[in-house]
């Protein structure tokens, strides 16, 4: 669900396809999101507040 709300939003010319998540403990989390166009990948990263 995340995935096609995030490539849907950033709208850069990036098809998103890989995706993890982390999560520790205390609830902090991360997200790290692979996109590829014709020539190049992308990485974008989402963090908690707390991470």
């Amino acid at each position: 669900m995340a995935a096609k709300v995030d490539t849907s939003c950033i709208q850069d010319g990036y098809e998103l396809y890989h995706h993890c998540f982390f999560f520790t403990e205390k609830g902090e989390w991360a997200v790290v999101q692979q996109g590829m166009n014709n020539e190049y990948a992308r990485r974008y990263h989402w963090l908690s507040d707390s991470a």
